[in-house]
């Protein structure tokens, strides 16, 4: 996988930007996997969660940065009614 990096300027609440940033960054390198295998798809998306996960730890530390990622995992199960499509 290659990509070729860009400037931008991101602005907004953390929420917007955080979304610019996926917008941005993760959804070229995602459509740049097209035809890989599902596991394949699978690996860049630990390697992703990880890095986050990581960034979380340090800014808040380990225990903090789990309850904070559980929080997201409840949220995201809870919306399971608005995913009915699957691409893989």
């Amino acid at each position: 996988m290659t990509m070729k990096p860009k400037k931008a300027y991101i602005k907004g609440t953390p929420e917007e930007c955080g979304a610019q940033l996926f917008e941005l960054c993760v959804l070229p390198a995602l459509a740049s996997t097209k035809g890989y295998p599902p596991h394949e798809i699978a690996h860049f998306y630990n390697g992703l969660v990880g890095a986050i996960l990581g960034a979380m730890a340090a800014d808040f530390g380990h225990p903090r940065a789990v309850e904070l990622a559980q929080i997201i995992v409840d949220q995201f199960a809870a919306m399971a009614d608005e995913f009915t499509s699957v691409t893989h």
